[in-house]
Parts: C-alpha cells; sequence; structure tokens
C-alpha cells in the first residue's frame, strides 16, 4: 500500500496534465498498481517505481497544442478519448437520429391530418422536459465542477451542449405548418413528379438534427449517472488532499 503523501503524488501529475477526472481515475489505478508491483517484485522504493511508472505512461501523457479539441494544452491520452467518443457519435446517434427521425414521420404519416396537432403538442412536451430534466443534471454537475477549475469533471464532450440548441427551435416548432408541411410531404413522396416543396424537406431535416441532440442529450445523461456514481470515491480523494 501507499501511504497518503505517495498517493497524493500521484494524484498531483494526473491533475497537471489536465485530464478529465474521469479518466484521471482510471489512470490513478493503473499507475498506482503498477508502481506497488514494482516496489514488490523489484524491491524499488517509491521514487524509483514512480519513476518506472511515469516512464512507461510518457508518451500518453504528453502534452501539446491541438486547438482541434482544446485551447490549453492536451494529452494524447484525453486526444485519444476524444476521437473514440467523436466516432460513437458519428457511428451510433446518428444512424439512430436517421432511424427514430423515419419513425417520427411513419407515426405523423398514420395520423389522420386532424391530429397533427395533437401530435406537435405531445412531441414539445417531451421536449420541454428534457430540457428541465437536463438543466437539473447540468446545474449538478456545475456545482462540483466548481471545486475543481483546472480539470474537467467528464470527458463526455460538452455536457448538455445540446440543451441550447433545443429551446431555438422551439418557434419552429410550435408553428403548426411547419408541422403540417412535414404531414404533406408523404403525398409529395407518393407523387415525386410534383417535386418537393422547401418548407416540406426544410421540415425533415429539422427534425433529424433535433433527434440527433435529442439522442445526444439523452445519451450522455445515461453516462453521467453511471460515470459519476463510479468517479465519487475519487472525487472525495482529490478533495482530501486539498
Amino acid at each position: 500500500m501507499l501511504t497518503y503523501n505517495q498517493e497524493q503524488n500521484i494524484i498531483d501529475y494526473l491533475l497537471e496534465k489536465r485530464l478529465s477526472l474521469d479518466v484521471a481515475s482510471e489512470v490513478y489505478d493503473h499507475m498506482t498498481q503498477q508502481t506497488i508491483d514494482f516496489m514488490q517484485n523489484e524491491q524499488l522504493n517509491f521514487e524509483e517505481a514512480w519513476l518506472k511508472t511515469k516512464r512507461i505512461w510518457l508518451d500518453d501523457l504528453s502534452m501539446s497544442y491541438s486547438p482541434w479539441y482544446s485551447l490549453d494544452d492536451i494529452s494524447v491520452l484525453m486526444k485519444k478519448v476524444y476521437k473514440r467518443q467523436n466516432r460513437e457519435v458519428f457511428k451510433t446517434i446518428i444512424l439512430k437520429a436517421f432511424g427514430v427521425t423515419l419513425l417520427h414521420f411513419m407515426a405523423l404519416w398514420n395520423l389522420p391530418r386532424e391530429g397533427v396537432l395533437y401530435f406537435m403538442i405531445a412531441f414539445n412536451l417531451f421536449l420541454l422536459s428534457l430540457i428541465i430534466l437536463s438543466l437539473k443534471n447540468l446545474m449538478k454537475l456545475h456545482k462540483i465542477q466548481k471545486q475543481f477549475q483546472n480539470n474537467k469533471i467528464l470527458s463526455i464532450g460538452n455536457p448538455f451542449v445540446g440543451i441550447y440548441s433545443l429551446p431555438s427551435g422551439i418557434v419552429f416548432l410550435l408553428n403548426i405548418q411547419y408541422w403540417y408541411s412535414a404531414y404533406d410531404l408523404k403525398f409529395q413522396l407518393m407523387d415525386i413528379s410534383a417535386g418537393f416543396t422547401l418548407k416540406a424537406l426544410l421540415a425533415g431535416v429539422v427534425f433529424l438534427l433535433y433527434y440527433i441532440v435529442i439522442l445526444f442529450i439523452l445519451s450522455f445523461r445515461k453516462k453521467y449517472a453511471k460515470v459519476l456514481e463510479k468517479l465519487t470515491p475519487f472525487l472525495h480523494k482529490i478533495q482530501s488532499f486539498k
């Protein structure tokens, strides 16, 4: 086992590398175990074992300026994390958004025309509840983040970034004429020779973009709860060193 001061040395080192705290927590577990293994298996003191451990992580924790990911210097490891997350977004969320948008239109098109208004109301109530619940989570995360000014709590992109774009489209989504345009799109699909109206195409694109944002928020909410619960002991450990 490591002493209190030795654990603090490892945590301070990771915080200096500007790792998000969820990533730092995982790296801390690995580095701590590696250091202990060196001390036990090679009969090294802490300083020697800790130096060998840092050499193992030297490439991943090296810092460089990469404005695509951050305006501050960022480690190679964090760039790998962000790349993996970006691939996940494009491979899963966007594909799911196309599927959900298709289901949205199929449900809309199976309604009688007088049912479009009720569909619009139900959709906007769902959107409003999502905004309220997400803002509550964001406020909770903000309170925790204030205690750790130099390191992000989570590596999951920009938490709830979509919240700020959702209200901007409320005017559009409360305009019944756009919903009727989306509804009438099915008749234009039946008679392609008649062409598509710009308003109908715009309605389709906007719904797709909104579902991308909604699925991103829902995905983050799920990860947020799971990661934050797992991260809590590590946050308490950091606070104990202050």
